[in-house]
């Protein structure tokens, strides 16, 4: 794994089309969801976090089953995630996955993080939701491409 660039926003990895790595595909770690794969030589990857704030990840709170986006804001921020109903309860700490709904890029159940903050402001028509990711993206060594392809 090559040393992160662009602010923290993406890696390269050492993986390419040769490895059968493609763009789109989910890259992960044993703890959770790290991003996808954006560009593809024969020989390496570069990979979108989801820290980046062009990413986002359709979401599944596992203690409610509401779904959401989560959105990057940065390399030392937390996730936004939008289109939470207001009347659902979110609580500090919850875990967050992958929704894997339809034509998702990521499969369901992938680790994202917990939910770091929820508020609803008067009068809202969604929550204000952060999210920590669970992985360290500061940290990475080794990923792991899934082989996924989003589900027409």
């Amino acid at each position: 794994l090559a040393s992160p660039s662009n602010l923290d926003l993406t890696v390269e990895i050492n993986r390419g089309r040769d490895s059968g790595v493609s763009p789109g595909m989910p890259v992960v770690t044993g703890a959770g969801l790290v991003g996808r794969v954006m560009d593809v030589s024969r020989t390496r990857a570069t990979v979108l976090l989801v820290s980046n704030p062009t990413s986002s990840v359709g979401v599944r709170l596992a203690a409610t089953g509401e779904v959401g986006v989560a959105s990057g804001r940065g390399a030392r921020s937390p996730l936004q995630v939008d289109n939470v109903d207001p009347a659902a309860k979110v609580t500090p700490d919850e875990p967050v996955v992958t929704s894997g709904l339809q034509q998702s890029i990521y499969p369901p159940g992938i680790p994202v993080g917990r939910v770091r903050t929820a508020k609803v402001p008067p009068e809202a028509v969604q929550q204000e939701v952060t999210v920590e990711p669970i992985v360290d993206l500061r940290r990475l060594t080794f990923v792991k491409v899934l082989q996924w392809s989003a589900r027409p």
